[in-house]
């Protein structure tokens, strides 16, 4: 497969409707400048849920799941993506303060966009622009979607746009 020159590991922990706690993990190499995917472990947490545990928790799927040399983490590791939750991003004994600590010591943090995301699209649905803005788009959807001709004006207009 080439040099890997960086890993990048995100994790995601997840309840189930029955309050079983799962463990999302994959990591991320560049392989001739095309960052690459890599789904390493969907585990389930049946040990208490601290950050001590799930530290322990991701190495071992990291060297075992994931093929990844213990030295290999500290030299290349330079990002780790999770969630805001205290468990994970907590400042004190948090998950990443650990792995940055005891494991990879050049690793950033990072807080996984797509959470970020979508915690400011939750925030921003509270606003009068955004409910007004929402109710303009469902109202123009609903006149142009149910008509052809309607709808060959509005191709028309997009493309004169």
């Amino acid at each position: 497969m080439g040099v890997v020159c960086y890993v990048a590991f995100s994790c995601d922990e997840i309840f189930t409707m029955d309050n079983q706690s799962w463990l999302s993990m994959h990591y991320y190499v560049m392989h001739n400048w095309v960052r690459i995917p890599i789904l390493i472990s969907l585990d389930r947490v049946v040990e208490r849920l601290g950050s001590d545990n799930l530290t322990k928790v991701i190495m071992k799927v990291l060297i075992i799941g994931g093929g990844v040399l213990r030295d290999q983490i500290a030299q290349k590791l330079i990002c780790f993506g999770v969630d805001g939750v205290n468990v994970f991003q907590g400042a004190n004994s948090g998950v990443t303060k650990q792995m940055k600590e005891n494991y990879a010591p050049h690793s950033i943090k990072v807080h996984c966009m797509v959470h970020r995301t979508n915690l400011a699209v939750q925030t921003l649905l509270g606003l009068p622009l955004m409910i007004k803005l929402e109710n303009l788009l469902q109202t123009l959807h609903s006149y142009f979607a149910h008509s052809p001709k309607r709808h060959l004006e509005f191709t028309k207009l997009a493309k004169l746009m």
